[in-house]
């Protein structure tokens, strides 16, 4: 089993390096996010109970994971992609063990999630942002934003397997992404007084604008 993973890992990894822009543009957003609510929220550590120095040493850690979330949940897709292709079809009828096919592709996954996460956490620092416990402090969250991505990338695959329909892989992203991202403390302090009315208020906003 672990030989056959490594030879899926390498295989889904060939795929990604023939790609690299890949990777660059599932930073835009994270990016968009670090530097425009950076710049626009820097004040909001003012508000009674905030409990952070900078807005940027307290949102970097949010971009983080919410990029590890939102990333993994569309590795679906290409299983879902290997299926029209017939791919996967191939490899189901070769002696390769199906859960080699799954290691592969979550392996895969959290490479791409521990390279993205860097790129977040050394843009933040150079941006101004500070981190607790020296290089501890950003280590332990690149490896829990792995742990995290790695989670959610097996579930979309097992949706794309099971399922097999884009449609149902990009409903499940939206209707676990927009609630937690917004539902969470990533842009907001839960001890501060505006967090319940603002996260209800942007959830229900999105939600809306999703469903129109």
């Amino acid at each position: 089993m672990i030989a056959q993973t490594w030879w899926m890992t390498q295989r889904q990894l060939k795929a990604l390096l023939r790609q690299p822009a890949v990777l660059v543009i599932t930073l835009v957003q994270p990016v968009v996010w670090l530097f425009l609510f950076g710049n626009l929220f820097r004040h909001i550590v003012d508000l009674p109970g905030f409990g952070a120095g900078s807005y940027l040493d307290y949102l970097v850690p949010g971009v983080v994971v919410m990029n590890a979330v939102s990333s993994s949940m569309w590795s679906g897709m290409g299983v879902i992609d290997e299926i029209e292709r017939g791919t996967l079809n191939r490899f189901l009828t070769s002696p390769v063990g199906r859960g080699a096919i799954i290691n592969g592709n979550v392996i895969v996954q959290a490479i791409s999630i521990a390279f993205q996460s860097v790129v977040i956490v050394l843009l933040g620092w150079a941006a101004g942002a500070h981190f607790p416990n020296g290089a501890a402090g950003p280590i332990a969250l690149v490896v829990a934003a792995i742990l995290l991505g790695t989670a959610f990338s097996a579930l979309s695959n097992v949706m794309g397997m099971t399922l097999r329909e884009r449609e149902s892989i990009i409903g499940l992203s939206i209707f676990l992404l927009l609630p937690l991202t917004f539902l969470s403390s990533a842009f907001m302090a839960r001890s501060s007084r505006v967090f319940t009315s603002c996260s209800v208020q942007c959830s229900m906003r999105m939600f809306c604008s999703h469903s129109l």
